[in-house]
């Protein structure tokens, strides 16, 4: 009975993963796009309702300021009030961002609903702090005896809650003239148009419903676990193995899956009790359900899935390197670095490593989704395995340089060789899903795992000797050293002349022809499978030296050095920068957190704490505005001068009949 109990306990979360993932539905059902933001939503629902509630202070995403109503307000009014914010928060995302990128490419809208993640997460930060917050139970307070057992009675109210709720969506949606004018705009919206109804304001009404319901799920759980700005945010992973159960259009499917989700936690955390639980599995086991859930769905019944078709409009162009690009990026890129490493101050020689080492990553970014089209948002996870595992290998283990990074990136290529291998089953989205779950997964159960890193006390990475040469950042009275930003140069430097060649050769045009069209791709006799597994290798090793030289740059790594939301940052910042090209990386690295531009203007301007909110936004800009980013939308306007100013130069045609003088007086 009190493992049924155990169970029981877990409906809250469930009910809460339900009524995220009937939203999800909701959104895909009016407009076919996955909303990766959907937990922030419920995130930033929960501090609204604790402001009002107990504050009496009115707020609202990216509002500086706060309207007072009294020092608190009652249950109903709290209530209602977050509802409406969660109705504006719905209705502004889809007609200021998801309804304008209606017609582009589905890499747009998935990096567009990482930037609102992005950005709502990092505004809640700023405005409520990251300490985790609660307030009074929602529900009357009592008990239900079950044998020798007590459960909340809350956990009753909250299972009864998302049953109701899916129960009225699928009369709604089954029943109603707006259901079913719904379905029909999602299976074809041009034949909805001549019947008479607008596709585009069914889908924002859509999105309303569902941020409603994502508010409904934070006002729900807060009182129960309490808000902060990071885990109610990733509820969305759980939400989304229950949404994809219910392959996005079956309403009681989907909120069954997601109180099973739940449920299925809570037993999990029991299980760890047994003596023959294995103490090393502890750590994230109960976080790495949803992924399973999401791998089985996805991978075993992937073509199954719905399809809400995206437009088939031009990716952003990925330009051959120039012999003027290849000459500044071998000659005189390295030089001007060497310039800048030995003349800055120690602040500024440390953003500039910052810089290089993440430009590293964001290559890897380049290669997997710029050259192939594959999105992955696991690259952070791939880079902290190297990072961890150059930790075990060289402190633990005490394998001396270069051994010991070689080592950490052969596994971490492994790992992101595994990761995948569904890309060879799905792609797009699906695969992005696939890749943000298993992201988290490995940061619950690996990085926050104290038998695999140093727990709170950090994984010490030692220098790195070549034949009797410290090339360290650190030395006793002396950081950061430039010999360690020599070394970082010279890794930076063969990487982006690696890539750039990579994009020219044989390799390259693989790549490209596998992101243009797959069908066409394997028509013309290149191996899908093995292509896309070679990508993913590649890929996965540049980001595993960019570990590597984090964990160098640190000397003490944490689960933090590789959290998820720096794994997305860095996605967001490669994506403005310019995804398809070598120099979009370093343009990336250039903005990231930590390096010479971000360090430049926190100095100035106390920048610092911002940079999430603008790699956020600015994502959503680019999507929106620049979809070839900083890089790529240079290049263009570039090209563009050169030909107005080729085509003034050339001298009139001269006449294709010679002139001569006619008589007209005869």
């Amino acid at each position: 009975m009190n493992h049924v109990v155990i169970l029981m306990l877990g409906l809250a979360s469930g009910a809460a993963y339900a009524l995220i993932a009937l939203g999800l539905v909701l959104t895909f059902r009016g407009s076919g796009v996955i909303n990766f933001a959907h937990g922030a939503f419920a995130m930033f629902g929960a501090y609204t309702f604790i402001q009002v509630r107990d504050s009496g202070a009115l707020v609202f995403p990216f509002v500086p300021f706060v309207v007072r109503i009294g020092d608190s307000a009652s249950l109903g009014v709290s209530i209602a009030y977050t509802l409406v914010v969660g109705l504006l928060m719905g209705l502004l995302s889809y007609y200021l961002i998801f309804r304008p990128l209606r017609t582009a490419p589905m890499l747009a809208n998935v990096v567009a609903s990482v930037g609102l993640l992005l950005s709502l997460q990092a505004t809640s930060v700023l405005q409520f702090g990251s300490n985790n917050t609660s307030t009074a139970p929602v529900f009357p307070s009592g008990s239900v005896s079950l044998g020798t057992s007590v459960v909340p009675s809350d956990r009753f109210y909250l299972t009864g809650l998302a049953i109701v709720v899916a129960a009225l969506l699928t009369l709604i949606y089954r029943f109603t003239r707006f259901g079913l004018a719904t379905r029909a705009a999602a299976g074809n919206e041009r034949g909805a148009m001549i019947l008479g109804y607008n596709p585009y304001r069914l889908a924002a009404v859509n999105w309303a419903l569902a941020s409603a319901l994502a508010c409904v799920a934070g006002i729900v759980l807060v009182p129960i676990s309490g808000v902060d700005a990071i885990t109610m945010t990733l509820l969305v992973v759980p939400a989304l193995g229950a949404a994809l159960i219910g392959r996005l259009t079956s309403f009681p499917i989907t909120a069954v899956a997601g109180l099973l989700i739940g449920a299925a936690q809570s037993g999990i955390l029991d299980l760890q009790s047994f003596d023959w639980y294995p103490g090393f599995a502890r750590t994230g086991a109960s976080q790495g359900l949803p992924f399973l859930v999401i791998i089985g769905v996805l991978v075993v019944g992937g073509r199954r899935l719905p399809a809400r078709g995206f437009s088939s409009a031009r990716l952003p162009i990925s330009r051959a390197a120039s012999s003027t690009a290849r000459m500044i990026t071998s000659i005189a890129g390295p030089i001007a670095l060497l310039v800048l490493l030995f003349t800055l101050s120690s602040g500024l020689q440390l953003a500039l490593m910052n810089t290089m080492v993440i430009s590293i990553i964001m290559l890897s970014i380049v290669v997997l989704t710029g050259f192939v089209g594959q999105i992955s948002l696991a690259q952070a996870a791939l880079a902290g395995t190297a990072g961890f595992g150059l930790s075990r290998f060289a402190d633990q283990l005490g394998i001396p340089f270069p051994l010991s990074p070689i080592l950490a990136v052969l596994l971490a290529t492994a790992v992101g060789v595994l990761v995948g291998l569904p890309a060879l089953r799905v792609r797009g989205v699906q695969l992005a899903v696939i890749t943000l779950a298993g992201g988290i997964a490995v940061q619950e159960f690996l990085f926050k795992n104290a038998s695999f890193t140093g727990g709170l006390l950090g994984s010490k990475v030692p220098n790195p000797h070549l034949f009797g040469l410290d090339l360290g950042v650190r030395a006793p009275g002396e950081f950061p050293r430039p010999i360690f930003g020599v070394f970082l140069i010279i890794v930076l430097v063969l990487l982006c002349l690696g890539v750039t060649n990579l994009r020219l050769g044989i390799t390259g045009l693989r790549f490209l022809s596998l992101r243009a069209n797959e069908a066409a791709a394997a028509s013309i006799g290149i191996n899908v499978a093995a292509t896309k597994l070679l990508a993913f290798g590649i890929a996965s090793a540049i980001a595993a030296i960019g570990g590597v030289m984090i964990g160098y740059l640190q000397s003490t790594l944490s689960f933090g050095s590789f959290d998820i939301f720096v794994g997305l940052t860095w996605l967001a910042l490669a994506y403005m920068g310019g995804i398809t090209s070598v120099s979009g990386a370093l343009v990336g690295g250039v903005l990231a957190g930590g390096g010479v531009l971000a360090t430049v203007m926190d100095n100035a301007f106390g920048f610092g704490r911002y940079v999430q909110i603008v790699a956020g936004i600015g994502l959503i800009l680019t999507a929106l505005l620049n979809q070839d980013g900083i890089s790529g939308g240079t290049a263009i306007t570039r090209d563009q001068v050169r030909a107005r100013l080729a085509k003034r130069r050339q001298p009139d045609p001269a006449p294709s009949v010679p002139r001569r003088n006619v008589d007209v007086s005869a």
